[in-house]
């Protein structure tokens, strides 16, 4: 009883100090290659932890000029108020985070948008192929669209 009783106790020290680390694959190597220069301690490979305080804290992220095609794993950046990932080969952007408050996506190759999050502000989305755009959020402050 007592052997059950310790093993119960250090059972329950050590889930107190062991945090829950969640990862996903980033599949593409130049984004794997910017998270890994600027957020090292969140990255293992190209698997991103995604309950790491950079992820979820980083208020502002700038991968533009990186040649990125997909930029999957940006939605678990859940405190990001600016994303710039302009001048890239992006065919689609992935569901981005509702706290989203700045968003350029110029210069990259999409041909359409999801529903852009109720938080943005300020939107850019000049020379790419876009056909249709998506209803913009009510407080939207400037939208650059050439």
């Amino acid at each position: 009883m007592k052997k059950m009783i310790l093993a119960f106790c250090l059972l329950l020290i050590l889930s107190n100090y062991t945090k829950a680390q969640t990862y996903v694959t980033i599949p593409d190597s130049n984004f794997v290659g910017w998270l890994n220069a600027n957020l090292p301690t969140a990255m293992n490979g190209n698997q991103l932890n995604t309950s790491d305080t950079l992820v979820t804290s980083l208020i502002n992220m700038d991968v533009s000029n990186d040649t990125i095609y997909d930029l999957t794993g940006v939605e678990y950046f859940t405190s990001l108020k600016y994303l710039n990932c302009s001048f890239n080969r992006l065919t689609f952007l992935p569901i981005v985070s509702n706290t989203i408050q700045t968003l350029d996506v110029s210069f990259n190759e999409i041909d359409s948008l999801l529903q852009l999050p109720t938080s943005l502000r300020n939107f850019a989305c000049g020379q790419n192929s876009i056909d249709t755009l998506p209803t913009f959020p009510s407080f939207i402050k400037t939208i650059d669209c050439h």
